[in-house]
């Protein structure tokens, strides 16, 4: 699914795609550490939480949504599975981000913000700060979206 797809999806669902702040603040679940379920994607508890096939068997590619436990504000798939979309042009630092955890909207916007950490990507990369970008209008494999709602 490409950026454009995703934010298109989420204006017709009456929702909106979070930006990277608030993205990384809900896969933290108020947590400190990298990830949320503790030290690293080799640490075995990993199997329980997030779709990381190289250490855990039984699963490859995309799993079904709810399959791993919950986060401590009881939400799911939080890494792992597909990278997600969010508002947020690309900027290479966070100089200059909003302060209020709104999303960018300025930079190279030709890219968005992805994050999550794709299941079959590195699995270093598999944890709540990783971020990267991808062109507007990639829709390669495990590009997808969690929409948010404003409560």
């Amino acid at each position: 699914m490409s950026w454009d797809d995703a934010k298109r999806y989420a204006s017709w669902a009456g929702l909106r795609l979070p930006s990277e702040a608030e993205l990384e603040y809900a896969t933290r679940a108020g947590t400190t550490t990298a990830r949320f379920w503790g030290s690293g994607p080799r640490d075995r508890s990993a199997c329980e939480y997030a779709n990381v096939p190289i250490w855990c068997r039984g699963y490859a590619n995309n799993a079904p949504v709810g399959r791993f436990a919950a986060n401590p504000f009881g939400l799911h798939d939080m890494l792992g599975n597909v990278l997600e979309w969010t508002a947020d042009c690309w900027n290479d630092t966070y100089i200059g981000a909003r302060k209020n955890g709104s999303a960018w909207t300025d930079g190279d916007c030709e890219q968005g913000v992805v994050r999550g950490g794709y299941v079959l990507g590195r699995h270093g990369d598999l944890r709540a700060a990783d971020r990267s970008s991808t062109y507007s209008w990639d829709k390669g494999n495990g590009l997808g979206l969690r929409p948010a709602r404003t409560l």
